[in-house]
């Protein structure tokens, strides 16, 4: 039995995981590594929206562009996080002395 999902489904689904994240990275702003967690989910929402509308206009390139600048932000986010680690030993923004 296979389920039909429409576009304006879809499109709630994105959106709605967009915004569930985004609300959950303002009110756990604490600890570092969730944070990145979460910035991946939104990355990913965002993805998932964009591949809707762009593979029906067979420009399907610019969604491997966008995966590998998402890539590329998770890596730079998991290296400045041990980066930190090893500098000042938490992964807590209050904790952290910036100044």
């Amino acid at each position: 039995m296979m389920m039909n999902i429409s576009v304006l489904e879809m499109n709630m689904f994105c959106l709605f995981m967009f915004m569930m994240s985004a609300f959950s990275l303002i009110l756990s702003f604490s600890s570092f590594l969730n944070s990145l967690i979460i910035l991946e989910s939104i990355v990913l929402s965002i993805y998932f929206l964009m591949s809707i509308y762009l593979i029906s206009s067979f420009e399907s390139y610019f969604l491997m562009y966008m995966l590998v600048l998402a890539v590329c932000e998770g890596t730079l986010g998991l290296s400045i996080f041990i980066k930190g680690m090893r500098v000042s030993g938490v992964s807590n923004y209050k904790y952290l002395n910036l100044f």
